[in-house]
């Protein structure tokens, strides 16, 4: 956990010390999803209670996780 916060403050850009939820919106399965917009609320919710996110997903998710993101500087594609 030590090491994985140090490589993920040195690529995005925020403390390493900070409380970070990672999120992963996407799927190929229709069934697994739980829709851009319940992503996207729940990532306002966790940055409204100080914590920082961090989606992840394959290169074919990036378009979804910047639905998700939605302009915040907390949230990280």
């Amino acid at each position: 956990p030590q090491e994985f916060r140090k490589v993920m403050s040195l690529k995005w850009s925020f403390p390493a010390e900070a409380e970070y939820v990672c999120l992963a919106p996407g799927s190929v399965w229709a069934t697994k999803k739980w829709g851009d917009e319940h992503y996207q609320q729940l990532a306002e919710k966790l940055v409204s209670r100080g914590k920082y996110v961090v989606l992840l997903g394959s290169g074919g998710e990036r378009v979804l996780g910047e639905i998700v993101k939605n302009q915040s500087p907390k949230v990280f594609n």
